[in-house]
């Protein structure tokens, strides 16, 4: 049993091929409806066709492995605006995005604390503020 705090290596360290790495663990969800109510006009739409979408989310830890989701979902016409829109998947991504919701706040945590640690590395690098007060 794993304690707090013990270190436990990386499976994919040292791999340089990403034919070596493992495989993704894929998890299916369904947004497919026969009919939704029209975004324009509230009119109840038929299902038009169903398509599905991969999503890449973070990492099963207990597998290490990585995790794809894939979203089957429904795409609509409406007959009174002539409009064709996809069943609400707002729920895992925003439109056009390939990484879940959690991938992205995920992403923007390591950002910020990246450049945190830059931020504080060059502010108390003794060596850059010598060599700027020596040029004035």
């Amino acid at each position: 049993m794993n304690s707090p705090g013990e270190y436990l290596p990386d499976a994919t360290e040292g791999i340089t091929r990403g034919e070596d790495l493992p495989k993704a663990k894929v998890a299916q969800r369904s947004r497919n409806y026969r009919r939704r109510p029209c975004p324009e006009c509230e009119h109840s739409a038929y299902r038009d066709r169903v398509v599905t979408r991969t999503l890449h989310d973070l990492g099963d830890l207990k597998t290490d492995r990585p995790v794809d989701v894939k979203v089957t979902y429904s795409q609509h016409y409406c007959s009174r605006c002539g409009i064709y829109f996809n069943a609400d998947m707002s729920d895992l991504a925003l439109p056009k995005v390939h990484y879940t919701h959690r991938v992205v706040a995920m992403m923007d945590q390591l950002c910020i604390l990246y450049r945190l640690l830059r931020c504080s590395a060059t502010m108390f690098d003794t060596r850059s503020a010598n060599s700027t007060s020596s040029r004035n």
